[in-house]
């Protein structure tokens, strides 16, 4: 007797279970359709459209650039591929003669103080990424902590790597 009541519980649980296990898979799938209607993909006639209009047509890397942190660079394999260097500004691949490409390593300060380099945020400390600047001028590293004073250092601007260390 005990038996077949725990037989019977266990049978009517095996079902509870496969019933809810059905409707969350309902409601996933409900939810998943619902977000691609709301998130529809212009179709060719619309982005055809689009590209004539005065509004710009991002190229199909641009979402990624834009979706990346800003200053953070990426090597694309097609030349002439605008990059973004730790100062968020757009770059050629060829640059000006009178700009110097150096590798930045910033260690002083707290951890997870803001960097800043000319007065453009790049990133956490410590920090070690590129920077571009111009030859003969100076090149100044603002350091935001969470807490106490900001701490500023200002560099010559010299290809190679530049280093800010505690």
């Amino acid at each position: 007797m005990i038996a077949t009541t725990v037989h019977r519980a266990r049978s009517i649980t095996e079902v509870i279970a496969a019933a809810l296990v059905a409707a969350c898979g309902l409601r996933f799938a409900g939810a998943s359709i619902a977000h691609a209607l709301e998130h529809e993909l212009p179709s060719k006639d619309e982005s055809a459209a689009k590209a004539g209009s005065s509004r710009k047509n991002p190229t199909s890397n641009e979402w990624l650039r834009e979706s990346l942190p800003r200053g953070a660079e990426r090597l694309d394999p097609s030349a002439g591929t605008p990059h973004l260097n730790p100062s968020g500004v757009p770059s050629s691949n060829t640059a000006p003669a009178s700009a110097v490409s150096m590798a930045l390593v910033v260690t002083a300060g707290p951890p997870r103080s803001e960097v800043y380099v000319n007065g453009s945020f790049v990133g956490h400390s410590p920090f070690v990424g590129d920077a571009v600047c111009k030859a003969g001028r100076s090149v100044t590293i603002e350091l935001m902590p969470l807490k106490g004073a900001p701490l500023r250092f200002e560099r010559p601007c010299l290809p190679g790597t530049l280093r800010v260390e505690k």
